[in-house]
C-alpha cells in the first residue's frame, strides 16, 4: 500500500492536509485512504519531528515494495502559535517551543524524504502530483538477500547525514561555551584546529560539500565518517 508521511511543526496543518488527501483519494480516485489493502493508501500525519522516523518508515515502505512520498506543512512559527491559541492552546508555550526546536525538516536530497511536496499558506498541495508520485511511479524493489546493496547504500547515506549533522551541532555548542581552537570531536581522535568562530551557515555549507564528495567517493568503513569529516574541515579551514 502506498505511504504518505506528513511532516511539520505543531499546528502547521498536518491533520487538515491528511483529511484533504483522504477526501481526494476516496472521492476523486476511488482509493480508500487509511484502510489497509494492497491498493489502498496509508497517510501518516503524526508529529514526525525526527528525521530517523521518516527514514524508518521509508525503509518499511521500501521493504514491502511500495511507493511513498513526504509532505511537509511549512508555516512560520508565529502563525503556528496563533493557530494553537485559536484552537484552545493544545500546546503550552514551553512544549510548543520544545517541539519546534526538535523538528527536523525534510530534505528532498535524502531518498527517505523524496519525493517531497511542500505546503505553505501561499502554496496549496497539488493532489494530482501526489497521486502521480504514488500510483504512476515504479515502487522500489523489496530488499532480499540478493538485493541488499540498495538498502546498504541508503543506510550509508543516512549515517553520513546524521554523523556530519551531529558534528556540526557539537562544534556550534562548543563555540557557544567559548571554545575556539582544538575542539574535541566525538567518535574521532582528531580535533577541529580552527582559530576562529564559525557560523552555522558556514559549517553547514562545508557539511553539504563533504556529503556531495563522499557520495561520489564512499568509504567502506562507516566508522571513519567522523574522522574524514574533521579532516575535510581542517583542510578547508587551513
Amino acid at each position: 500500500m502506498p505511504l504518505i508521511v506528513i511532516s511539520g511543526i505543531p499546528c502547521s496543518g498536518k491533520t487538515f492536509t491528511a483529511k484533504q488527501l483522504q477526501k481526494y483519494f476516496t472521492k476523486t480516485k476511488n482509493v480508500e485512504a487509511i484502510v489497509v489493502s494492497d491498493n489502498d493508501l496509508i497517510a501518516n500525519d503524526a508529529n514526525r519531528v525526527y528525521e530517523r522516523y521518516r527514514y524508518e518508515l521509508y525503509c518499511m515502505s521500501k521493504e514491502s515494495g511500495n511507493t511513498h512520498c513526504v509532505i511537509e506543512c511549512a508555516v512560520p512559527k508565529d502563525e503556528a502559535w496563533t493557530r494553537n491559541e485559536r484552537n484552545g492552546q493544545s500546546y503550552s508555550r514551553k512544549i510548543f517551543d520544545e517541539l519546534i526546536d526538535r523538528y527536523e525538516a525534510p530534505d528532498s536530497r535524502n531518498r527517505w524524504d523524496s519525493p517531497l511536496f511542500v505546503v505553505t499558506p501561499e502554496h496549496q498541495l497539488n493532489f494530482a502530483d501526489v497521486f502521480e508520485a504514488l500510483f504512476n511511479r515504479k515502487a522500489p524493489p523489496a530488499n532480499q538477500s540478493t538485493q541488499s546493496q540498495p538498502l546498504s547504500e541508503t543506510n550509508f547515506l543516512y549515517q553520513l547525514n546524521e554523523e556530519t549533522k551531529s558534528i556540526v551541532n557539537h562544534i556550534l555548542k562548543a563555540q557557544e561555551m567559548g571554545a575556539v581552537k582544538d575542539i574535541a570531536i566525538p567518535k574521532t581522535s582528531l580535533k577541529l584546529t580552527a582559530e576562529r568562530v564559525f557560523t552555522s551557515v558556514e559549517l553547514n555549507k562545508y557539511r553539504r560539500q563533504f556529503i556531495t564528495y563522499t557520495k561520489q567517493h564512499p568509504t567502506k568503513d562507516k566508522q571513519l565518517i567522523p574522522t574524514l569529516f574533521v579532516q575535510y574541515l581542517n583542510g578547508i579551514i587551513e
